[in-house]
């Protein structure tokens, strides 16, 4: 199985923007994000560590006080996927948004089985977490066996 296996699909859609202007720009966005990596609600708590009803609160009422490991992970993403349209040299967004669908999804592992001798046994129940910090391990660990001339 390789990475480009993936397909976007669309996630689930359960909240509505809630009032107030900014509310509603952070909440839009929210979903946007979401939307953009093709995750439904539960797969982009499990990338964020949270519950899929603070996913479902965050698309209709904005971040709003969210604050702590959940709102950074937020950011997080939103940073990664910016920087990465910025300077697709540095981080392919294309590849970027795979990993973190294929991740939260909890299938990272099947792409790195014959590599699995390699991996401590906490950097590979890292990558099978889904969390935000495994998809990027994952993503490092790729480009790493890119650059040896080694196909994942």
């Amino acid at each position: 199985m390789e990475i480009n296996d993936y397909s976007e699909g669309d996630g689930e859609d359960s909240c509505r923007a809630g009032p107030g202007t900014r509310a509603m720009e952070e909440a839009g966005h929210v979903k946007a994000l979401r939307r953009e990596i093709g995750l439904t609600q539960k797969e982009f708590g499990r990338l964020l560590g949270v519950k899929p009803l603070t996913i479902a609160q965050w698309e209709k009422e904005g971040l709003k006080e969210s604050r702590g490991g959940a709102h950074n992970a937020f950011l997080a993403v939103d940073a990664l996927l910016k920087q990465a349209e910025k300077t697709p040299s540095f981080l392919d967004p294309s590849l970027l948004r795979k990993f973190l669908n294929v991740g939260a999804r909890g299938g990272l592992e099947g792409y790195f089985l014959r590599e699995t001798g390699n991996f401590e046994s906490g950097f590979l129940k890292l990558i099978k977490s889904g969390h935000l910090l495994g998809v990027m391990a994952a993503y490092l660990y790729h480009i790493h066996l890119q650059k040896g001339g080694e196909k994942v």
